[in-house]
């Protein structure tokens, strides 16, 4: 069920990076050899610098029972877990196939890691450019649309229920 969201937010991202121009593949097999890993929901072999790119899309509850009590106390720390956990997973195998791994985390209320919200205002940015539109509209839309992608995945979770 949990994917459901997932799918969405990461089909939100790869349309957006096509758009751009960026010509990223979905679910990239292979990135690191002899392991199932797979670190890229989208992956762009020429970013804007010339790096290669994992993007890896996660969604994360601050309300989970692992978390809940230290979310309370401090902002984002559903993020910095899952951050933490994906880095550990899977930062050192790209990095030694001379991969950038970048985690994008959201939680399920809508709040995203700064970092990751900063890759995706650069997609929106080079989408925007790509096609002579104003950046902040831009941004604002894509964002606008990956929050839609959020909520329908909480709200078909829910109609399971």
């Amino acid at each position: 069920l949990k994917a459901g969201r997932h799918k969405r937010i990461r089909d939100s991202i790869f349309s957006e990076a096509q758009h751009a121009s960026l010509s990223p593949t979905k679910e990239m097999p292979g990135l690191v050899p002899n392991s199932q890993s797979r670190p890229a929901n989208v992956y762009v072999a020429n970013w804007i610098d010339g790096r290669k790119m994992a993007f890896d899309v996660s969604v994360v509850s601050p309300v989970q029972d692992a978390i809940l009590h230290r979310a309370a106390d401090m902002v984002a720390a559903a993020i910095e877990m899952r951050k933490t956990s994906k880095n550990r997973a899977h930062r050192n195998h790209c990095r030694a196939q001379g991969i950038t791994f970048q985690p994008l985390v959201v939680e399920t209320f809508g709040g995203w890691d700064k970092e990751a919200a900063k890759y995706l205002k650069d997609i929106a940015r080079l989408d925007a450019r790509r096609w002579a539109k104003n950046d902040p509209i831009e941004i604002k839309h894509f964002f606008e649309r990956l929050s839609v992608a959020l909520q329908r995945g909480n709200a078909a979770l829910l109609v399971k229920i």
